[in-house]
């Protein structure tokens, strides 16, 4: 996490490579949920907050980390505010035809929704990237590289 932080300023400076910082922050997201750092996950939400939002003109890393609000609110227990973050993510999809991750997170909202009290649910979720927002995903799919 320090890592990502510390190279951000870097993965900042180039626009290529500005997508790698939310990747990263995301998928460190993800890791600190399932293994219960919630302290971690907060922090990764927070620096996403002061730091890169701001400097961010992609649409997806924020619907993600509005989505991932959601999914810390439900392991701390607050289900309103858990509905809350996740729903105003599901909506910005619909408003911006975000239909690929709009798919991917109603799945997981529906997940979270019925799972998020049980003490032995986990999700671990790992995004290969936000090039062309999701494309790349479904690009490897269809080149049968991904599997479901």
């Amino acid at each position: 996490m320090r890592t990502a932080l510390k190279r951000s300023k870097v993965y900042q400076s180039i626009p290529r490579d500005s997508k790698l910082l939310h990747t990263i922050l995301t998928n460190n997201f993800s890791t600190f949920i399932y293994h219960g750092k919630i302290d971690y996950a907060e922090e990764t939400i927070k620096a996403f907050d002061r730091h890169y939002s701001k400097n961010v003109d992609l649409l997806s890393p924020h619907i993600d980390f509005i989505f991932n609000k959601g999914i810390l609110e439900f392991k701390k227990q607050n289900e309103a505010k858990g509905r809350q973050y996740c729903e105003q993510a599901l909506e910005i999809c619909t408003l911006f035809n975000q239909e690929q991750m709009l798919k991917v997170l109603q799945k997981r909202y529906k997940v979270w929704l019925n799972r998020h009290k049980d003490p032995e649910f986990k999700e671990l979720t790992i995004n290969i990237g936000f090039i062309d927002d999701w494309k790349t995903e479904k690009d490897f799919r269809e080149k049968g590289k991904l599997n479901d």
